[in-house]
């Protein structure tokens, strides 16, 4: 293998890794990039030794700005904020998004504290007066047929993603939770189990359209799902 880690794969700016079957112990966090794709070469073997590290794919560090109200007319990109605190998201790049009833949107500029410009004209019924969160989000990674076990924290930390696959994973033996999904849009968690965790298994917290496809959580101390904050999610 050209690496011994999945840390250190990431940390030599690659963003493509196949897992070879078999047993790697990590030495620091698994720090997950955009874009990335992970996949093992066969279900259940190949095993993550976490430690006290986790994998974060993490695209806003825990940056959200989801106070006030937002408003926005059918065939319009001008997003109006009362309360907001928009400049906050500067600079925008190309990863800034901002939620509007089930969906995220790209920002593609913040004129002020109450005034935004989204990349693509809003099309559904005009919105007054609606709750949102706005964050840097990372997009389109894969992972899958993975088994993660032993992190002294969260397994699997999923912090500001949007249409994000999560296939195959068992996470096991993790302390505060198994698979942590905040603040993301529109993710799907696709045959995975978490099991033997001190805390709760699956988190969903404020996030838009998770979508559940045969997940199961097992032998969680508080709850094998825990979904909270304003999150919608789709169980299959």
């Amino acid at each position: 293998a050209d690496y011994t880690t999945l840390s250190a794969a990431f940390t030599a700016g690659k963003k493509t890794l196949f897992v070879r079957d078999g047993t790697i112990t990590e030495t620091a966090n698994i720090v997950v990039p955009d874009g990335a794709y992970i996949i093992g070469e066969s279900v259940g073997k190949a095993i993550i030794s976490l430690g006290t590290f986790s994998m974060n794919i993490d695209g806003n560090g825990g940056t959200v700005i989801s106070t006030g109200t937002i408003s926005i007319n059918n065939l319009s990109t001008t997003i109006t904020g009362s309360g907001t605190s928009f400049t906050t998201l500067n600079p925008v790049g190309t990863n800034t998004y901002i939620s509007i009833r089930q969906n995220c949107y790209r920002v593609s500029s913040v004129t002020n504290n109450t005034t935004l410009t989204i990349a693509d004209t809003f099309q559904g019924k005009s919105v007054s007066g609606a709750s949102f969160f706005a964050c840097k989000m990372l997009s389109d990674i894969s992972i899958k047929n993975l088994t993660l076990t032993g992190s002294s924290g969260v397994g699997m930390l999923i912090r500001g993603t949007r249409n994000c696959i999560f296939e195959n994973i068992v996470i096991g033996s993790c302390v505060t939770a198994g698979m942590n999904i905040i603040n993301g849009c529109g993710n799907a968690v696709i045959n995975c189990l978490i099991t033997n965790i001190t805390g709760s298994g699956f988190i969903n917290d404020s996030s838009l359209g998770t979508s559940f496809a045969n997940c199961r959580g097992l032998n969680c101390t508080i709850y094998g799902f825990n979904i909270t904050g304003s999150s919608k999610s789709t169980f299959i």
